[in-house]
């Protein structure tokens, strides 16, 4: 750690500098297809290898990047792992470099404003200082940094963009591969039993289009503070980073950098999803142990789909909370237009599927949650996830 140098481990890729440009569509899918390839994209890793001079190339951030794609046991780095992670900038600054994003280690004295500006001092940075916007780069309040925490630099715009036909590629795959999970995947198999793959598909980009405020996926930045909890949501899906999110991100055995990945963003939906609705089910079943009497069924996750008619509001109730109404009542609404165009994407000319007409409506009941102030009026933000156990 006393050793200063100006570039991390080569087998650790650092935050990519202006050089780095978005992938075409054409490329992208076909990026898209060989990422999505566990096996073929997971075989090799990088022998460590002493600290390169600054005047070496960056490795860009890529969608390809094998690393993403690889086991950690609990989602955790190993002590050694992490101190070989750990760089020391010139200017005495500490980062750490997860997998596809790199954390900095707040100082006494720091505010967003003086992180921009020492880490701008690096070129592989500089781009921070044309990134302001509060949900495109830092969104930590000043009030909330402390010494010795991490805190997620953000990556380049046109690093995180991506065409929804590649997050449907990505999603499919996330899908195949958790169809394998020994927890999830009798779940996954569940749902794909009652509605196809393709309706899970759509749900998944029409819901990660939604948390995009229906702009294009990647828009904004794919971690956000949360000062309710605090602790930083992650992903497309911006999964709060507690209890059934942190629990998802655990048995699947990724890093919180990992979740960068619209492949493993895909997989902590599920994983979320599947914890949540097994978290609430084991509350209902201790409330009527005590002869507590709730006016509710316990959900399960293939209950929300097809994600049409009042599968939108039972959705939209469970992963926004009661007070959805209130804080943002034209997210069902939203959230069914996102979903037909994105069924009419990977089906042209198909009819959305239907719910059987003897299937009853099923109220997944969720607290309260906090939402996120929202810089734009078509826009709103909120948490997901809340204390097992504990309602409003």
């Amino acid at each position: 750690m006393s050793e200063k140098r100006s570039f991390p481990p080569a087998d650790i890729p650092k935050k990519p500098g202006r050089a780095s440009r978005a992938i075409p569509l054409g490329s992208a899918l076909a990026l898209g297809q060989a990422a999505c390839n566990d096996k073929a994209s997971s075989q090799t890793e990088p022998a460590a290898t002493k600290p390169k001079n600054s005047d070496q190339p960056v490795q860009p951030w890529s969608f390809s990047n094998p690393d993403f794609f690889k086991t950690f046991p609990n989602g955790a780095f190993s002590e050694e792992e992490k101190q070989r992670r750990t760089e020391r900038l010139p200017h005495g600054e500490t980062v750490f470099h997860d997998i596809g994003l790199t954390f900095y280690r707040v100082e006494r004295g720091d505010t967003r404003a003086k992180i921009t500006q020492k880490l701008a001092q690096y070129p592989d940075y500089q781009y921070l200082l044309g990134q302001t916007e509060k949900l495109k780069s830092f969104n930590i309040p000043d009030a909330s940094l402390r010494e010795g925490m991490n805190i997620p630099i953000p990556i380049p715009n046109h690093d995180r963009e991506l065409p929804d036909s590649l997050f449907a590629t990505f999603a499919d795959a996330a899908i195949e591969d958790l169809l394998g999970h020994p927890d999830y995947g009798p779940f996954v198999r569940a749902i794909i039993q009652k509605c196809g793959k393709k309706e899970l598909v759509a749900a998944m980009v029409a819901i990660a289009k939604q948390e995009s405020g229906g702009q294009p996926l990647g828009q904004f930045e794919l971690h956000r503070w949360e000062p309710r909890y605090k602790v930083f949501s992650f992903s497309l899906f911006h999964i709060l980073m507690t209890d059934h999110g942190l629990l998802a991100r655990k048995k699947l055995n990724l890093t919180e950098g990992q979740l960068y990945h619209p492949k493993n963003a895909a997989k902590l939906f599920l994983g979320f999803l599947i914890e949540k609705t097994r978290s609430h089910a084991a509350w209902l079943q201790s409330q009527h142990a005590h002869n507590r009497h709730i006016n509710e069924t316990a959900a399960e996750p293939k209950d929300f789909f097809p994600l049409v008619d009042h599968h939108l509001i039972s959705f939209t109730r469970f992963y926004n909370g009661s007070a959805w109404h209130r804080i943002n009542p034209r997210y069902p609404s939203n959230l069914e237009r996102y979903h037909q165009q994105a069924w009419q994407m990977l089906n042209p000319g198909t009819p959305l599927p239907q719910i059987k007409s003897n299937e009853q409506p099923k109220v997944a009941r969720a607290p309260s949650i906090l939402h996120t102030p929202h810089v734009h009026p078509h826009i709103r933000y909120h948490q997901k996830g809340h204390r097992g156990g504990k309602r409003h």
